[in-house]
């Protein structure tokens, strides 16, 4: 659930300050965005078309919210994401594929079931900042710029605009380019046995023919020796 800025208490907002400033190095950790100066930021503001330059905003949630009861008394974790307008894009009318499978209700009901068959353990995770890290972006309507939100980046300064590079939220292509830098990876794994009687065999996953969105991993001896679901950032 959103929480609105003008409704956080005084006494949260510096923890929901640094949630931004997490994002932010987030952005700058993964390469998502180039830092323009105010010298090519303003340039840009002439010559860009008005809908190359994208407004932002920041949603702010507290991730203990669900979970916070009176019995319950859960500290707060702030967090914030910067989102864009993405319906927006020029992009979307060159008909940019913006599909990317997510797992389904029954591939993780049969992923439950094989663990229960073969004694796996099943474990869950999650991909911190996933879109920052797909694919970068190639454009066929021209480079992509972003304002900041009316907070600010920390360390920048107003009028400072944003060259997008890669998946920021809310771009509809973000999912896209997040699925196949994931998809790749995976299927690029190789992890080799080195004890017991499998000792020296090469480990890989394939892709499900059934489930695009489950990869399985199994031996030599076509024993199934794990699996692998994905729904956008969670993993099972």
């Amino acid at each position: 659930k959103e929480v609105p800025f003008c409704s956080i208490r005084k006494e949260d907002r510096p923890a929901y300050r640094e949630a931004l400033a997490k994002q932010w190095r987030e952005f700058l950790e993964w390469k998502a965005v180039q830092l323009l100066s105010l010298e090519e930021s303003a340039k840009v503001l002439q010559t860009a078309e008005k809908e190359a330059v994208m407004a932002t905003r920041v949603l702010y949630r507290d991730k203990s919210s669900s979970l916070r009861s009176p019995s319950n008394q859960l500290p707060l974790r702030a967090k914030a994401r910067v989102l864009i307008p993405g319906h927006r894009d020029p992009e979307l009318l060159f008909g940019v594929r913006t599909d990317a499978p997510t797992v389904s209700r029954l591939s993780t009901m049969l992923f439950l079931q094989l663990c229960v068959c073969f004694n796996f353990v099943p474990m869950s995770a999650d991909i911190a900042a996933a879109f920052l890290q797909g694919d970068d972006l190639e454009r066929q309507a021209g480079n992509l710029y972003l304002k900041q939100p009316p907070e600010g980046f920390p360390g920048l300064q107003p009028g400072q605009l944003l060259k997008v590079l890669k998946g920021v939220c809310g771009l509809a292509v973000s999912p896209r380019l997040w699925w196949t830098k994931f998809s790749k990876s995976v299927l690029g794994i190789e992890a080799q046995e080195k004890s017991g009687p499998y000792e020296g065999q090469v480990l890989r996953f394939k892709q499900s023919v059934f489930d695009p969105a489950v990869f399985v991993c199994h031996d030599n001896q076509n024993v199934l020796r794990g699996i692998l679901a994905v729904h956008v950032d969670d993993l099972l």
